[in-house]
């Protein structure tokens, strides 16, 4: 199951944004094949950011994918994969904004290092999260 849904991307950047950056050839958002095109592209996006997610995590003391324990929730992993995802939808459009000296200007560089940061510290452990643990590493003790 994915970590995030189109309404967590676009509680962040905007249900006006995701769908422009998730329709790649301008086409009418009035077709439903342009509609379909668009739900796939942002599909794309959210597995994409699942499976950094993901590799970042492998090795950590988690099982992957990450599910929450019982009545727990794993919030910020759907807020880190909605960002990535997000970023990833806006990046692929190339980069219309441009600094003071008229070069590419990424708005959303600063969000995606934040989020890829949150994960490197879920995974060296200076964040914890309220997720199954993993057994890889770990000493079990057995009878003979």
């Amino acid at each position: 199951m994915p970590y995030a849904t189109r309404t967590d991307i676009e509680d962040i950047f905007g249900i006006e944004n995701v769908q422009t950056w998730g329709n790649m050839e301008a086409g009418d958002v009035q077709d439903a094949g342009v509609l379909t095109a668009i739900a796939n592209r942002i599909t794309r996006a959210i597995t994409h950011a699942d499976d950094m997610i993901n590799a970042m995590l492998s090795g950590s003391d988690y099982e992957i994918p990450l599910n929450a324990k019982p009545s727990k929730s794993i919030g910020l992993i759907t807020t880190a994969s909605a960002e990535l995802a997000g970023c990833w939808l806006y990046e692929a459009r190339g980069l219309d904004n441009k600094d003071d000296e008229g070069r590419p200007y990424n708005r959303y560089s600063a969000k995606r290092k934040a989020a890829l940061q949150m994960i490197k510290d879920i995974a060296d452990g200076s964040i914890k999260i309220d997720a199954v643990a993993g057994t890889t590493g770990v000493n079990v003790p057995f009878v003979v």
